[in-house]
């Protein structure tokens, strides 16, 4: 499979699996409304080991096609994986997720790890 043909199957899968309503991106250097970003979110838990007590615990992601993100903030293009500063905050179906990380995979996409901002935290 060549390298344009999966960029186009990528794009294809994103546009199928992509949230009904785009998340708003609000950058710490771009504008305060925010811009519209089409993304796959994934709210997964993953269990913990903390002195013996299993718990889980959420850990929500965020899926984007970096040509889209790059589209919307040009000057970010020189690192991928600084795309998504964890200055960044996502706004998705409503609810605030703050940018931990984000690494780029090399093949057109972009994992964003986020943590779901609650009213106490």
């Amino acid at each position: 499979m060549t390298a344009r043909v999966f960029r186009s199957a990528l794009r294809a899968m994103h546009r199928t699996f992509a949230e009904s309503a785009p998340a708003r991106w609000y950058r710490h250097d771009g504008p305060a409304a925010g811009d519209p970003l089409s993304i796959t979110f994934n709210a997964a838990y993953v269990q913990l080991d903390t002195d013996g007590l299993e718990v889980t615990a959420p850990q929500p992601r965020a899926t984007c096609l970096v040509m889209e993100a790059i589209a919307i903030a040009p000057e970010r293009a020189r690192d991928l994986d600084s795309l998504f500063a964890n200055r960044d905050f996502l706004l998705i179906d409503g609810v605030r997720h703050d940018v931990e990380s984000c690494r780029a995979d090399g093949y057109g996409s972009c994992e964003i790890t986020l943590r779901r901002k609650t009213a106490d935290a």
